[in-house]
């Protein structure tokens, strides 16, 4: 196949054309480094060989700029980059070279999460549902949830100190506040307790 024409495309990406009708897209650096040119002679073979070394070229350049950016899960780096129009095999592979480079580690990440969120104030059911919807696994979660330890009843202070202090300056908020909390994922009896020091003429139910 020859080429007949090679034109760059909006973003990082070179337009081949070839004898036939047929059109790839390969990476403007891949391009540049190959020195294509229109009337080079290509096989089928080495076409195909093309392909597959500009996608996963493009993969591995967005995955670093993606990381760049901000930490980010294998999971959630992979589904970015499918989203951006590269193949899966290409992503994959991508991915498994930003492990390699340790650029993105899924267990530290965990880690990192987890004393975030739980020195923000919240519970730790919630902490660990913010690090699956981050795309950590649940198992990882927990893990790297268990290597803190949490008083409860001191995170739903914080928690109250933050965003439920003038709230509770009005008794008829209470149980709007205590549902609130359990919406949050703090237990029942732990709840009562902090909330007692608020108002001991209070009680709560449990249904």
């Amino acid at each position: 196949m020859i080429i007949d024409s090679i034109k760059q495309q909006k973003g990082h990406l070179f337009e081949i054309k070839l004898t036939g009708g047929k059109v790839v897209l390969l990476d403007k650096d891949y391009v540049l480094e190959k020195a294509l040119k229109t009337g080079d002679d290509i096989s089928a073979a080495e076409l195909k060989n093309m392909v597959v070394e500009s996608e996963y070229r493009r993969a591995v350049s967005r995955a670093v700029w993606y990381i760049e950016r901000g930490s980010l899960s294998k999971k959630k780096l992979t589904e970015k980059l499918i989203a951006a129009g590269i193949s899966r095999d290409a992503c994959h592979k991508a991915v498994l070279r930003m492990e390699e480079l340790d650029l993105i580690n899924d267990v530290a990440f965990a880690e990192r999460l987890a004393e975030q969120y739980l020195q923000g104030g919240i519970s730790v059911r919630e902490a660990e549902n913010k690090m699956v919807l981050k795309g950590i696994d649940r198992k990882t979660a927990k893990e790297a949830l268990d290597l803190f330890e949490v008083d409860a009843k001191k995170q739903i202070k914080l928690l109250i100190s933050k965003k439920y202090r003038t709230k509770l300056q009005c008794a008829e908020n209470v149980p709007k506040v205590f549902a609130a909390l359990v919406r949050k994922g703090f237990n029942y009896s732990d709840i009562k307790s902090v909330l007692s020091e608020y108002s001991e003429q209070l009680k709560y139910s449990e249904e």
